[in-house]
């Protein structure tokens, strides 16, 4: 069995993280709202809201008729949804099209009011609640930009998309990244991980 570590779209470093997926604010419970502040109306079928992971109505449709996944969902609350069409700019581009006001990547969120009608067109939004799947561990490649994820065959549960339980990496099986290549490829990087070597793993 192979396993893949899942991210947002390599887009125009911090700048197009936080376009892509935003940001969250959450409270200290499981009851508390998840509260959302990113970019809108356009919003991609699945982001990754550092350390969470959001879908759409329709994608978490496609999701549950897959038959390869079973998850939780929270409902996500739009917090704060400045306007701003960027999804029609040229993503093969070295940088963004605009930069925000003051420079740091938030500025695109928190620079603008909240828009009521991009919200609305949204739709429902959802929090995807993952499952701890396996233990994970790393290592240092050379040549390699950041380091590699290895995952435990022997503590895997057979879960196609979860959360490390040991690390905050998200992981598919080679089913899993299939079927997010098949729906979704240009908003995720799957990132192969290496054979599992418990002696040169760094937790």
């Amino acid at each position: 069995m192979n396993f893949f570590r899942v991210s947002g779209p390599l887009l125009w470093g911090g700048y197009g993280m936080l376009l892509a997926g935003g940001f969250a604010r959450c409270g200290g419970s499981e009851e508390e709202p998840f509260l959302l502040f990113r970019t809108g109306p356009f919003i991609p079928p699945i982001s990754f809201p550092f350390p969470h992971v959001v879908v759409t109505q329709d994608f978490r449709k496609q999701i549950d008729d897959s038959g390869w996944f079973s998850f939780d969902y929270r409902n996500v609350v739009k917090k704060h949804i400045a306007k701003l069409h960027w999804e029609r700019w040229d993503r093969n581009a070295d940088q963004p099209k605009k930069y925000p006001r003051g420079g740091e990547p938030e500025g695109y969120i928190l620079n603008s009011w909240h828009s009521r009608s991009a919200a609305k067109q949204m739709g429902d939004i959802w929090e995807l609640r993952l499952p701890r799947g396996a233990d994970t561990a790393s290592k240092e490649v050379e040549g390699e930009r950041r380091m590699k994820v290895m995952v435990n065959p022997e503590s895997w549960d057979g879960q196609n998309f979860f959360r490390s339980k040991t690390q905050g990496y998200l992981i598919v099986s080679t089913e899993g990244a299939e079927w997010l290549r098949q729906t979704c490829q240009e908003w995720v990087t799957l990132d192969a991980c290496i054979d599992w070597d418990s002696e040169t793993a760094v937790a």
